[in-house]
């Protein structure tokens, strides 16, 4: 018998893109919650015609995985320390660099803070991830599934003020393997940072320069991840990649009149305008998103005040800058 409590995950960046990179305990350094994984195999059905109304047996064929997780952003221990989920960030299109006197250098030659941006280049780093619950007994044993050439998406989001940011991922890849796993040969997590997730509490939040009073927000990358069918790969799937994408923004902030936040105005125009949320953590973590455009407004209720529920396509401005979230600073 498995605890639902009692599962386990472990991730690593593949060297080679599409061939598995097996987790070691090191790889073992992340402290995921809701963890919940799946597996598909398509299912060739035989429908012969003969004398009976009874199917004859299937054929099975590609086979195929999903996992989804949250992660509550912590910083790194440095302004120039990436932290363990940077991984999933860049297996879901994130590019990730450093920054040196106002100058993008390479991550490991940062100064002054580290960025991880949308980039169009970055739709093919895949990630190897292993999934594993326990069962009970004084030498207790692990059923493994092993997922690689995955690509995934991203929420950011918080529910409600004084929480910390959550990342929502959600994987896909190719289904290499559902072995047991002696106890002598589990994984020990490695490595776990010790930096909390700080709460979104003195943030500083602006759309287009006007200040939100927000309490939740939402920026879903919006990632369309498919899978590379390919009949020379055993599984009949080679992996996963980013096909398409279209990033969407959400924030609740109290109404106002026109006068002090044009809405309506802005929206009817056609009107972009740069959204930062920044929060008061240490190393700083900054949401930039540079050409955010209103795409929806309705009217919501917060505590028995009324909200301008706003939603934002983003944009690119110049280049891969449609989102980025900002360690440190860049100078």
């Amino acid at each position: 018998m498995f605890l639902t409590q009692r599962a386990f995950m472990a991730a690593k960046l593949e060297s080679t893109p599409y061939t598995p990179s097996p987790p070691a305990s090191v790889d073992f350094d992340i402290e995921v919650e809701n963890l919940s994984w799946s597996e598909e195999i398509a299912e060739f059905q035989r429908k012969v015609a003969d004398k009976t109304l009874d199917s004859y047996n299937s054929v099975m064929g590609k086979q195929s995985g999903t996992v989804t997780f949250m992660v509550p952003i912590n910083p790194g221990s440095g302004v120039t320390v990436q932290p363990a989920w940077s991984k999933f960030l860049q297996a879901c299109g994130f590019k990730v660099v450093g920054w040196d006197s106002g100058a993008e250098v390479d991550v490991g030659s940062a100064v002054a803070g580290i960025s991880w941006y949308l980039s169009q280049y970055f739709t093919h780093i895949p990630i190897t991830i292993e999934c594993a619950e326990m069962n009970h007994g004084a030498s207790p044993s692990q059923l493994v599934t092993t997922l690689a050439g995955c690509m995934g998406n991203v929420e950011f989001m918080i529910g409600d003020t004084g929480e910390p940011i959550q990342m929502n991922f959600e994987f896909k890849g190719s289904l290499e393997s559902i072995v047991d796993r002696a106890f002598g040969s589990i994984l020990v997590r490695t490595g776990v940072s010790t930096v909390q997730p700080p709460a979104v509490l003195g943030a500083t939040v602006t759309v287009g320069g006007t200040a939100q009073c927000m309490s939740k927000f939402s920026i879903n990358v919006g990632n369309s991840v498919d899978l590379w069918t390919c009949a020379a790969e055993s599984t009949g799937i080679r992996g996963a990649y980013i096909g398409s994408r279209e990033t969407i923004l959400t924030l609740d902030p109290i109404a106002e009149l026109l006068a002090t936040d044009p809405v309506y105005t802005q929206w009817l125009a056609g009107v972009t305008g740069a959204v930062v949320i920044s929060l008061a953590s240490t190393p700083a973590l900054t949401f930039n998103a540079p050409v955010a455009q209103y795409s929806a407004k309705a009217r919501g209720e917060r505590d028995e005040a009324v909200t301008a529920e706003k939603t934002f396509r983003l944009h690119k401005s110049s280049g891969d800058d449609s989102l980025e979230l900002l360690q440190g600073a860049k100078s």
